[in-house]
């Protein structure tokens, strides 16, 4: 009685581990996406910059 006692709590166990890897893994990727995304709009950012400084300098040389 004792030792499916332990099993169960044994699986209840595990089956909280294996949540928590998960949720790391879960983690983990929404990191890297935030970080692809984070990188784009950074760039992008640049390119609208140099566009802007681009327009100011051709309505200041006309």
């Amino acid at each position: 009685m004792n030792e499916i006692y332990f099993y169960e709590i044994l699986r209840a166990k595990m089956k909280k581990v294996v949540t928590l890897i998960e949720m790391l893994v879960v983690i983990a990727i929404i990191g890297m996406l935030a970080g692809v995304v984070l990188v784009s709009l950074l760039s992008t950012i640049k390119n609208l910059r140099l566009q802007n400084f681009r327009l100011v300098l051709v309505v200041l040389l006309r």
